[in-house]
Formats: C-alpha cells, sequence, structure tokens
C-alpha cells in the first residue's frame, strides 16, 4: 500500500481507536461493552489492508471505509476527551449494518471465512520500535516488565542503537524475567564489553573503543553451543543500522578512532570532558548532514540477513561513530558471506548506528509489519524514545539530539502511541551496572505505566461477530 493511501484512508481509523482506547482506560464503564466491542470491530475491520494476499482488501471494502468515516467521523474524535457516548449509542445500529455488509463482501469474495475474519480481528497485538539513546535507553527494561506484568507480550520489535541491544535481549525468550536478568547481569565483564581500539575492520567506522557485545553477553546469546541468530529470535526482532556511502565520510576511516584521543578506562567515558563530548556531538551532526548518501539496512526482515547472528546486527546497530567500533574481527564466512552481498548491493563502506538514519523507525516497522513480518497486521505499533530528555550531562549531546531527531516527525504518522521517559541515565553512562540498570528499570516501569494502560485496553480480545451484532438492535 503506498505511504500516502495509509494515511488518508486508513490511519483515521486507528487513532478513533487508540482515542476509544485512552477513554476506555481512563474511564472503564464509558460505554456498555456491546457498543464498545461493536465499535472496536468495525475500526479494526476497516484498518485491515491485507488478509491472504499483499493489499487484497483494500479495494473490495473501500466503500465500507468511506461510510464508516462518514458516520463515525464527527461522532469519534481523536481526543478522547470529546469522546461522548450518546452519538455513538445512536450510530450503533448503523454501524452494525455496515459490517455486516462489508463482512458478506468479504466472504463472497472468497478472501475469508467469516470464522477466520473474526480470529483475525479478535487478537490485537503490541509492536515495540526502540529509539536510539546510548545508556539513557536502559530504561527500556522497566518498559518490559510493566508490559510482561501487564499480560503483554510483544509480537514484533524494531530497535535502533541500544534499542536493538535491548531488544534482542526481550526477543530471545517468551517471557521476561527483570529481577533474573537484573541478576545475570553482575556476569558482565566490562573489559570484554569495552576495550583498546583495533585496527580498521572491513564492516565497522573505527572509534575511540572496541565494542564487543557479542563477546560479553554471550551467556545471554548461545544455546547449546551454538550463538543465537536473528532467525532464532523467540519474538521477531530486527536491527536497523545505517548504512554509509563513500561520500558520507569526511575524513579516512583510520582517522576516526582518535577523534576524541585515547581511553584507557572504558569507565572514563562517563565522566569525558566536555570538549571531548562536544566532539562526538560534532561527528555525529557532521555524519547526520549527509543523509542523502545514508541507506537504511535493516537487519532480520528478510532471509538475506536473518542468518546473522543477533550480536552482530546489535552491534552495528549501536556502534557511535568516533566513540564505539563494532566489526567482524573473527574468522566467520557466514556472517562475511551475508554481509558481503550487503555491501556490494549498496556500494557501502561502513555499518553504523542505526538512528543516524531513522532515530524512532515507526514507518519502517509498519512497513515490514504490512509486508507480513509476523502472522497479523493487527497491531498497535509504540514508540519509545528515551533520549527526549537533555537534562544534567545530556545537555552537552544536545546539538546531536536536534539532528537526530530531524527524522522523528516524519516517522510520527506511523506510530500509534509514543513513550518519552524523562528519567533516563546520562546518555554516555555504558557500563550496565546493576544498580545503574536498576534504577534505570525502575524509571522506565513508571514512565510507560500510562500507557500500558491504554494498551491494555486496546488489546482485550473481541468476541465473535454473531455475539456482538446479537446485542445492537437492527438498524431500520
Amino acid at each position: 500500500m503506498e505511504d500516502a493511501r495509509f494515511l488518508d484512508e486508513f490511519r483515521p481509523f486507528r487513532r478513533g481507536e487508540l482515542a476509544l482506547a485512552r477513554r476506555q482506560s481512563a474511564d472503564p464503564g464509558f460505554l456498555p461493552d456491546s457498543q464498545r466491542d461493536l465499535l472496536r470491530y468495525a475500526l479494526r475491520l476497516a484498518q485491515l489492508a491485507s488478509l491472504e494476499a499483499q493489499d487484497d482488501l483494500v479495494e473490495p471494502i473501500a466503500s465500507f471505509r468511506l461510510r464508516l468515516l462518514q458516520f463515525l467521523g464527527p461522532a469519534l474524535p481523536t481526543d478522547p476527551e470529546r469522546l461522548h457516548a450518546g452519538p455513538l449509542t445512536e450510530l450503533a445500529p448503523r454501524v452494525a449494518h455496515l459490517v455486516s455488509g462489508a463482512r458478506e463482501q468479504i466472504v463472497r469474495a472468497g478472501l475469508a471465512s467469516e470464522d477466520h475474519l473474526d480470529a483475525v480481528l479478535a487478537d490485537k497485538r503490541v509492536s515495540l520500535v526502540l529509539g536510539g539513546a546510548g545508556g539513557s535507553g536502559f530504561v527500556f527494561l522497566g518498559a518490559y516488565a510493566a508490559l510482561e506484568e501487564a499480560g503483554i507480550t510483544p509480537a514484533y520489535q524494531l530497535g535502533a542503537s541500544i534499542g536493538s541491544l535491548l531488544g534482542m535481549l526481550r526477543g530471545r525468550t517468551s517471557h521476561y524475567d527483570l529481577e533474573g536478568l537484573l541478576d545475570q547481569s553482575q556476569r558482565i565483564e566490562t573489559a570484554k564489553l569495552y576495550g583498546p581500539p583495533q585496527p580498521p575492520g572491513r564492516y565497522g567506522l573505527p572509534g575511540a573503543l572496541r565494542f564487543d557485545p557479542r563477546a560479553a553477553l554471550d551467556f545471554f546469546f548461545t544455546h547449546e553451543g551454538e550463538p543465537i541468530r536473528l532467525c532464532d529470535l523467540r519474538i521477531p526482532t530486527d536491527a536497523l543500522a545505517t548504512g554509509l556511502r563513500p561520500a558520507a565520510l569526511t575524513r579516512a576511516r583510520s582517522d576516526y578512532a582518535g577523534i576524541i584521543g585515547h581511553i584507557d578506562d572504558p569507565d572514563e567515558v562517563t565522566h569525558l570532558r566536555p570538549a571531548a563530548m562536544t566532539r562526538i556531538a560534532s561527528v555525529i551532526v557532521e555524519l547526520a548532514v549527509s543523509r542523502r548518501v545514508f541507506v537504511p539496512v535493516l537487519l532480520g526482515a528478510d532471509e538475506s540477513t536473518a542468518d546473522l547472528e543477533a550480536m552482530d546486527a546489535a552491534g552495528f546497530s549501536a556502534s557511535i561513530p568516533a566513540l564505539l567500533h563494532y566489526d567482524i574481527f573473527r574468522r566467520d564466512p557466514r556472517a562475511e558471506a551475508v554481509l558481503d552481498r550487503l555491501f556490494d548491493r549498496h556500494g557501502l563502506t561502513a555499518l553504523v548506528d542505526g538512528a543516524f538514519v531513522e532515530l524512532i523507525p515507526a514507518r519502517r516497522a509498519w512497513q515490514v509489519l504490512e509486508q507480513g513480518r509476523i502472522d497479523t497486521r493487527n497491531t498497535w505499533i509504540v514508540a519509545l524514545d528515551a533520549l527526549v530528555a537533555s537534562a544534567g550531562g545530556n545537555r552537552w549531546m544536545r546539538p546531536a539530539r536536534q539532528v537526530l531527531s530531524a527524522t522523528l516527525q516524519r516517522d510520527k504518522p506511523w506510530w500509534d502511541l509514543y513513550v518519552p521517559f524523562l528519567d533516563t541515565p546520562f546518555l554516555l553512562d555504558i557500563i550496565p551496572r546493576p544498580e545503574m540498570l536498576r534504577r534505570a528499570a525502575e524509571s522506565g516501569r513508571a514512565s510507560v505505566a500510562q500507557a500500558v494502560r491504554v494498551l491494555q485496553a486496546g488489546t482485550a480480545p473481541l468476541p465473535r461477530w454473531a455475539k456482538i451484532a446479537a446485542a445492537i438492535p437492527a438498524w431500520n
């Protein structure tokens, strides 16, 4: 489906369903269950563009969408505070009549059986888009805990930068155990995670520190002696990296390792002098203005990259230019074959932090979901932003955040819920100490609480259509 068509014809129904979920989470008795279920069913049906084949529902029920929008538009504003039960109650019989007609069209055309259609619409899932944020992103650990406690398991995840690394951690298992993860984090050896700079490799961009989550987190990402690959993850999870073409670099690749000077101890990163932080920010700004020669590289979304190790994907996605350098220094023909094809196809010279191309890649998540990345397109897209805060030490990186945030407005139409995390660790607090992780997790849990209540209302199962229709008076 073309982007413009989604925005014009489909997005209004997503906004309407979200307003209904917000109002229901604040006032559960706002509407009788039968009328609430009717509206949710109608709005979900109107959002459905594909069943068995790509876009096979766009045209067959186009008239249903138009008429439903005409009826519900005035009575279902996107501001939940302006929702009133009276007009919606009056429209219920007419809405039920429209839905019945659309269902008949779908079944008559052989696009789906009544049972299959009910099953597709009954189960609304949650997809997470985790933005780039350096150490600030550790608050996502608490967001996962809040979702788990509410009975919500992500159906799909797309992460950029630290969002990809934490997304991979979550994607390993169906269930999430924050306390177990915090206990295991004590096994992380800083010397394995970060080390002295390495000579330029084939695929990454050099920086002041070697970044090696594959070595430091191997106890998380090894199963039966084998590394966990993207295709092995229990929750489908992709990583966004930024592919750099040669024109994006204004200096020799090897020069990026010395931009901020020598770092003897990774702990020094948290206490970098303002001059060093300013140099990191200047490199970020310098690269970001070259977006026209960036290539968005989505790792995991198709067969050509699904065989990559999860930590290779996250390593490239989270490698901050001039600071963190990830590369394939081991001999690994499988990884090299995947990356060589990728580099040859796009004419790349390096892979770096995914936040350069899109800070919160919501539009890209919507695209891969519409293309059938998981077994349903009936999903909320939730954007998690831990880089929004600029207080404290993060103020030195404000210019970098401003230039990276230029993509936010482009992605905003594609997310349903946006969660800003205002109380976060320092951007460069990249040493995962257990006490810092625990504080960040508690802050993240609190920050996402309201959004979780909305998602609980918005993911409550729907009854079969026959039961919904039987509770609505007939329209004459």
